[in-house]
């Protein structure tokens, strides 16, 4: 269904920085769910985590391909999974020892969220790069 959206929308970034800002809502939610029930803790974050999967899945294989083109996919793939990798090792570990010398999960996700919210304003700033910045391969030949 998103696919569908973006095919008709006119900046594609959109979608990277709505991304960007479900995984910041689902940081500062987390902050707070003691103060909620059960079922409402539960049910707001599997409605956040379904948007977050749903629009990472979508921003991963659609903007690099918008922005760069095909042909360099693989390459930036093995990049983004590889940090995917490391954030992946290393996320859980800065959570446990906020938790550890802090006290709170929060003082760790907050500041998190914050940075998160930021960098998907930023991504509205992204453009597609214009021909004219961009080599073509006859004039890569000739050199």
């Amino acid at each position: 269904m998103l696919g569908v959206v973006i095919d008709y929308t006119e900046s594609k970034v959109w979608v990277l920085s709505i991304s960007l800002w479900s995984i910041a809502a689902t940081s500062i939610f987390c902050c707070y769910l003691q103060s909620f029930p059960a079922y409402v803790s539960t049910l707001g974050i599997g409605i956040l985590l379904g948007i977050n999967e749903g629009t990472a899945g979508v921003a991963t294989s659609y903007i690099p391909a918008y922005l760069f083109g095909r042909k360099n996919l693989g390459s930036i793939f093995g990049v983004t999974v590889s940090l995917c990798a490391v954030g992946s090792g290393s996320g859980p570990i800065a959570l446990a020892l906020s938790k550890d010398y802090i006290g709170s999960f929060s003082t760790f996700l907050f500041p998190l969220g914050c940075v998160q919210v930021a960098l998907g304003a930023l991504c509205l700033c992204i453009s597609k790069p214009t021909e004219a910045t961009t080599p073509s391969m006859a004039s890569i030949d000739s050199t």
